[in-house]
């Protein structure tokens, strides 16, 4: 047994090191769809959580938090007490235990990241203030509140021709290229 927590331990940590020091970016997920008839008794709900949770248990990440904890797990107790049914049953639950709460933690991680992007829907309609003053050819600056953040953004008339000063309300008709599109808000 000695050496499969020996091989368990190099495959892990040959992942798991890197992966810590930030060096492994990426991830791969197993999915599985599977349709079950099996009647209105069963919550759904249930088994769709399950399914998740299991495919999540399945992704590149946990299988390399398990081998390193299951192989670390092994060699050690089996180093210190000798090794015996039990070393194994521990360097299992442990190894599961890591998978399960990395899982844990990545998820949380993934679902609160948020992004200091604006998409064009974001500010498309919006309605903002003229800071610097546009006409013409000429671009200018506006400031919106997107998400309750002011943000600030160059503008041009979307209508040649069209003049504004600073103080003026407007509302973005369209962004192309980073630049807001602009129509008076009367």
């Amino acid at each position: 047994m000695t050496w499969l927590y020996l091989a368990s331990l190099l495959f892990g940590g040959i992942f798991l090191i890197p992966m810590v020091l930030g060096g492994l970016d990426g991830d791969m997920d197993f999915d599985a769809d599977v349709d079950l008839d099996i009647g209105a008794d069963i919550d759904q709900g249930v088994l769709g959580s399950l399914g998740n949770l299991a495919g999540s248990l399945l992704s590149f990440r946990s299988i390399i938090f398990f081998c390193t904890f299951f192989g670390t797990t092994g060699l050690l107790i089996g180093w210190l007490t000798g090794a015996s049914i039990s070393t194994l049953i521990t360097a299992v639950v442990l190894g599961l235990g890591a998978a399960g709460l990395q899982t844990a933690v990545f998820t949380r991680l993934e679902g609160s990241d948020t992004s200091s992007q604006l998409t064009s829907a974001d500010l498309n309609g919006a309605i903002a203030t003229v800071t610097v003053p546009l006409s013409g050819g000429s671009r200018g600056r506006v400031k919106a509140e997107i998400d309750g953040q002011p943000t600030f953004f160059i503008a041009r008339p979307f209508v040649d021709g069209a003049a504004f000063n600073a103080g003026d309300r407007v509302v973005v008709v369209e962004v192309e290229k980073g630049i807001a599109a602009i129509i008076a808000l009367d």
